[in-house]
């Protein structure tokens, strides 16, 4: 019978503290009501944050989100601004910081800014980040 004993304690204290900055993310997220998103340029995978799925009366279970989709709920003028936003973002590598007009899954009208930064490799761009907050009240 063999058997190895090894020390863990480091790797569950890291453990814990990154469970604690996520629980601090989401609370923070959903008192200042900004959730965020994050596109993967190379997949097309569009990851939205616990408070974004809030913020469009939506949930990850009845909801899958994609850029088309997103951009489909803005109001025609803010559709166009957005739309151009994403591909300047996407072909040459330039984020943006915009105040549009969109509804929710629900059909609820809301106020939102929306920014974006761009991860590029080689400057080539691999990733969008950016935050999508309800500034209906502002």
């Amino acid at each position: 019978m063999l058997g190895t004993h090894l020390d863990i304690t480091q790797r569950k204290v890291s453990e814990q503290r990154l469970i604690s900055a996520s629980q601090l993310l989401h609370e923070s997220q959903k008192i200042a009501q900004v959730g965020g998103w994050e596109l993967d340029l190379e997949s097309g995978e569009l990851y939205w944050t616990d408070e974004t799925y809030r913020l469009h009366d939506t949930s990850p279970e009845e909801f899958n989100p994609t850029v088309d989709a997103g951009v489909g709920y803005f109001l025609p003028e803010s559709r166009d601004r957005i739309s151009q936003a994403i591909d300047e973002a996407i072909n040459n590598g330039v984020g943006y910081d915009l105040e549009l007009e969109t509804l929710t899954t629900k059909g609820r009208k809301i106020d939102v800014r929306t920014t974006c930064i761009v991860t590029e490799r080689n400057k080539v761009p691999v990733r969008l980040t950016g935050i999508f907050q309800d500034i209906s009240d502002q």
